[in-house]
């Protein structure tokens, strides 16, 4: 045996302590990347833009804004949070399983029946030979009520109102809009982010907002359908 080289039974023991300190070190640093992982997605998920649909009336809100974006997303920023997929239940801010829509139903009111029993009271005379008199009365009463069940949809009113009428100038749900009557918004109310003029207006079936008109803010991409920049030349692509 060479002076200095340990025999090969005692290596694996030599070696023990490093790696026992080699997997510390990988246990660590996976216990690092999940930590930071779980803070990115904590940090995402927080809203603080007042105009955000999480933070307004969730799906309502995009579907008003804009019917292509009709989902509210509170993970993200982008477009006030409003998108165009329906979103996971982890960052959906919806109100409602569908963009919009709301539902209720009224829990039935059940009265359990109530009875009345007088007992029967009888009366003996004592100290004379004819047979005592008795008398008996009994009287049972019940009652009941059961209210049916009931349930009905935020769908423009309740039971008997007459339905929306698309075309009168007054917004009534689940009307969007109605000709002159655009809820109070303008192009740029609507989006100030995306237009700085233009005037909007409602589309026909009511239920959605007509942007054609909307001219765009400076920095926008012009799209193909129509639109103008506010101020020519301003857009990334010119537009005219």
């Amino acid at each position: 045996m060479l002076r200095g080289r340990l025999p090969p039974w005692e290596v694996p023991q030599l070696m023990a302590p490093y790696r026992e300190v080699k997997v510390r070190m990988r246990t660590m640093r996976w216990w690092m990347a999940i930590s930071g992982m779980v803070a990115a997605a904590l940090a995402a998920c927080s809203v603080s833009n007042p105009d955000h649909c999480a933070n307004l009336e969730g799906n309502a809100t995009c579907v008003a804004r804009d019917s292509n974006y009709p989902y509210c997303n509170k993970c993200t920023s982008a477009n006030n949070g409003c998108v165009s997929d329906p979103v996971n239940a982890t960052c959906d801010a919806g109100e409602t399983t569908t963009p919009g829509g709301t539902s209720s139903t009224s829990t039935p009111a059940t009265t359990d029946p109530t009875t009345t029993t007088t007992r029967p009271t009888g009366s003996t005379t004592t100290g004379s030979t004819s047979d005592p008199s008795t008398s008996e009365s009994s009287t049972t009463s019940s009652s009941s009520s059961t209210s049916t069940d009931s349930s009905s949809g935020s769908t423009g009113g309740s039971t008997g109102d007459p339905p929306p009428v698309c075309g009168n100038d007054v917004r009534e749900p689940p009307e969007v809009c109605d000709g002159a009557d655009l809820n109070d918004l303008d192009c740029v109310i609507k989006d100030s982010d995306k237009y700085s003029g233009g005037t909007l207006q409602c589309k026909a079936d009511c239920m959605a907002y007509d942007e054609l008109n909307c001219c765009l803010a400076t920095g926008q991409t012009c799209p193909l359908n129509g639109q103008k920049c506010c101020a020519p030349g301003t857009c990334i692509v010119s537009c005219g």
